[in-house]
C-alpha cells in the first residue's frame, strides 16, 4: 500500500501566518517530525451525509520538532527568528 509511518509523521513544509489585532506572526516550520499520532484515537465521525466527513481526532500527547524561521510583530516591535525547535501539547484534537 506505500503508506506512510504515524510515529514519527514527517512533514517537510508547514506555514504559519496570524494577523489579529496587535500580534503578526509568519512562520516557516521544514523538516517536521511529529511523534504520538500512534497512540491517538478517532472521538467523532461526522458529515458523511452532507459528503463532507470530518474526524476528530484526540492525541493524549503530541511532539513537534524540526527547523523554523520567523518573522514576528508585537506591539510594533519586530522580532526574526530562525533555528530548532521542539514543543509538545498535550490532549491535542486534531480535525
Amino acid at each position: 500500500m506505500n503508506l506512510a509511518p504515524l510515529d514519527p509523521f514527517y512533514v517537510d513544509y508547514i506555514k504559519i501566518v496570524q494577523n489579529a489585532g496587535i500580534v503578526t506572526i509568519d512562520a516557516i516550520a521544514n523538516k517536521t517530525n511529529i511523534l504520538g499520532f500512534s497512540k491517538a484515537k478517532i472521538e467523532k465521525i461526522t458529515g458523511f451525509e452532507a459528503n463532507k466527513p470530518e474526524i476528530l481526532i484526540r492525541a493524549p500527547k503530541l511532539s513537534f520538532n524540526g527547523l523554523y524561521s520567523s518573522i514576528a510583530n508585537v506591539l510594533g516591535l519586530t522580532v526574526n527568528g530562525k533555528g530548532t525547535f521542539k514543543v509538545t501539547f498535550s490532549e491535542y484534537d486534531v480535525k
